[in-house]
């Protein structure tokens, strides 16, 4: 059994909120990599609390990930969700409240309890997503840290990271290189 892990690819970190030119680009191989996958499927979920977000670290960005606020950026974008849903696989959610999900194993909030058996019993574990340099590196050396003898695999050509200036991506690269560090493959 070979797992996918879809890290944060929810409205807002394409269309919505933060908005990313690069993410909208990279969201047709996102959606044929989940539409072609043969084995369960984990999508983290981004999710801040309207009151509490301005008290966060991440209180400086603009608003997003909010269900209370915007349930429609908080949502896995439906092009994926449908994907998912068609691949006749099990599909399961995982919501987070920072850039790294320490739930992996545990009982966290919403926790499934099947997640325990997908990722234990997983012979890989492969993780698509948003964005790299921030929560997809995050979840990355997590999961190295929880499953140290696994192989992890980040298909970096589904993922993207903040453009700079010139429209380039050095988080992204600097992601491959920290992930490469950590015993991860990672495709390009």
């Amino acid at each position: 059994m070979h797992t996918l892990i879809g890290i944060d690819i929810q409205n807002d970190f394409i269309t919505g909120s933060l908005a990313n030119p690069l993410a909208q680009k990279v969201m047709p191989k996102v959606v044929e990599k989940i539409k072609n996958w043969d084995g369960p499927m984990i999508f983290t979920q981004d999710t801040h609390d309207l009151r509490l977000f301005k008290n966060t670290m991440e209180g400086s960005l603009p608003l997003h990930c909010c269900v209370e606020k915007d349930t429609k950026g908080w949502e896995i974008a439906d092009d994926a969700w449908n994907a998912a849903k068609d691949s006749g696989n099990y599909i399961t959610t995982l919501e987070k409240d920072t850039f790294g999900c320490i739930d992996w194993d545990d009982t966290g909030c919403h926790h499934d309890p099947m997640q325990d058996k997908i990722l234990t019993q997983a012979e890989s574990i492969t993780v698509i997503g948003f964005v790299s340099e921030i929560c997809v590196i995050a979840n990355l050396i997590i999961l190295r840290a929880k499953f140290p003898d696994k192989k992890i695999i980040w298909d970096s050509t589904c993922s993207a990271g903040l453009p700079d200036e010139h429209g380039n991506q050095p988080g992204h690269e600097a992601a491959k290189a920290i992930a490469r560090a950590q015993m991860i493959e990672v495709i390009e």
